[in-house]
């Protein structure tokens, strides 16, 4: 379901009671929510299971890489609890910089540790593969 809240689109969590209290909103990331999704990509280093860096990144260094997408053909969303906490992340980039794969994406989905294994991906790929967040 597709909400306005401060002029921007929310997907309201379409799974809200499934295996989960927790209410999500799907929402395009902002500059404010920088720091949030740097301290979980972050919290995915150590594992090297999602990411090959193996130093943590600053918010500084990430200022460049996130403003690289676009909320009309290359988003970054965020999932936001019902008390406003960015418990993962979803950015869609291109894949590779040759114009035959102009519609070629990949995709990137972070969970917060203590948020993982509670349908937080699930809940941002839906948007993605239902159609709610079109890909050009």
């Amino acid at each position: 379901m597709l909400q306005r809240r401060n002029s921007q689109s929310v997907i309201k969590d379409p799974f809200r009671g499934v295996g989960s209290s927790m209410g999500l909103q799907i929402r395009h990331g902002e500059s404010r929510d920088l720091a949030a999704i740097v301290a979980i990509y972050n919290a995915a280093i150590p594992g090297r299971l999602a990411t090959a860096d193996t130093e943590a990144v600053t918010v500084t260094s990430r200022e460049d890489w996130f403003s690289g997408f676009n909320a009309d053909s290359r988003p970054i969303w965020v999932a936001e609890t019902d008390d406003g906490q960015i418990v993962g992340w979803l950015g869609i980039r291109s894949f590779y910089g040759r114009p035959a794969y102009h519609r070629t994406v990949e995709s990137a989905v972070y969970v917060a540790p203590e948020h993982q294994r509670e349908g937080v991906a699930r809940h941002a790929f839906a948007l993605v593969l239902g159609g709610g967040a079109p890909i050009r």
